[in-house]
């Protein structure tokens, strides 16, 4: 189930990474055709996907495979971009972009990796890579221009890094 300020579409897929088709998809009768692209796909068993858009030109991709992965997205502000790919069992990403032309890209690879990520401000960069089972990262950026990443491979690490 995917939710934005203005838009809730279901979507059921059979999917190669390449070529996607819904095979299900509602709409609601408010459904507001210049709201910001949310692009999500929920492949396989069990996968959730929450989205909460509010401002102009913000753009979401995730894409799921496996089991009980669960995503959960807030953008607000303009121009924020974010790409997230699961693959495994009982991943979990918390992502918050707040403010203007903020990136994000996230992959979690393994099983009951967890991650969260908070940008707030301008022009903010951040990169997040877990492989491996039972990984911990939280990530924080507040002001504008700041880059970040967090590389994780194994069992058990846990980062939290804060720039402002």
């Amino acid at each position: 189930m995917f939710h934005t300020s203005k838009q809730r579409v279901a979507i059921a897929g059979v999917c190669l990474w390449a070529l996607c088709e819904p095979t299900q998809a509602e709409q609601s009768p408010d459904l507001d055709p210049g709201n910001d692209p949310v692009i999500a796909f929920t492949l396989t068993g069990g996968n959730d996907a929450s989205v909460l858009q509010d401002g102009i030109a913000n753009e979401l991709s995730v894409y799921q495979t496996g089991v009980s992965n669960r995503s959960d997205v807030a953008q607000v502000g303009t121009g924020n971009a974010a790409a997230l790919w699961q693959s495994g069992s009982m991943n979990m990403a918390g992502v918050d972009q707040m403010g203007e032309y903020n990136r994000l890209t996230l992959q979690q690879f393994g099983d009951r990796n967890l991650a969260n990520v908070t940008q707030s401000g301008a022009g903010n960069d951040a990169m997040l890579f877990q492989a491996g089972v039972s990984n911990l990262a939280v990530l924080e950026q507040y002001g504008n221009q700041l880059r970040a990443s967090v590389w994780q491979f194994g069992i058990g690490n846990s980062t939290h890094v804060v720039q402002q």
